[in-house]
């Protein structure tokens, strides 16, 4: 019987676990390229909501000017007129109670050089127009029936008025 060399057995467990570990691998790489396509979709070219992107920086598209950001040196700026003061409806006096540097106590002075005038519009309060309905009963002389507004005539619609229906059908 002819003797078995014992790096023989060694090389042959070897080769088995290289077989084993090159198939594993193969399997980790497909992963790793599963993974890698996921981390490439967005919004964008994919099905998935604008809010699973994240807070990630959109990259600009155009190439950059050398400009500062916001209104050029000699531009005319816009801003919203300011409502006359006899059209006010409301005053409000703001006064600082404190210094805003070291938060001390502050005192009027009778020359003070700074009150800005700044507006603030809104929409008014839209009250509902409510309707209330008294329906009331009349006798017939004639057959003694009572009759009630709205059995035969009129029928008064509960909950809204024209122009809410009108709202909801919007």
């Amino acid at each position: 019987m002819p003797l078995v060399d014992p790096r023989d057995e060694i090389i042959a467990e070897l080769r088995a676990l290289i077989v084993e570990q090159r198939a594993q691998i193969e399997k980790l790489t497909a992963r790793v390229g599963e993974l890698e396509a996921q981390l490439g979709q967005s919004s964008r070219n994919s099905s998935k909501p604008p809010s699973s992107d994240g807070p990630a920086k959109v990259p600009r598209t155009q190439a950059p000017t050398g400009r500062k950001p916001g209104g050029q040196p000699g531009h005319k700026g816009h801003s919203r007129e300011l409502v006359p003061p006899e059209a006010v409806d409301e005053r409000k006096l703001l006064v600082p109670q404190e210094c805003g540097d070291c938060h001390g106590p502050v005192e009027a002075k009778e020359d003070a050089p700074l009150k800005l005038r700044e507006q603030q519009v809104d929409i008014p309060v839209i009250k509902p127009h409510v309707v209330e309905f008294i329906v009331e009963s009349r006798w017939c002389p004639r057959c003694g029936m009572e009759t009630i507004f709205g059995k035969r005539g009129i029928r008064i619609a509960g909950g809204a008025g024209k122009r809410g229906v009108g709202l909801a059908a919007w």
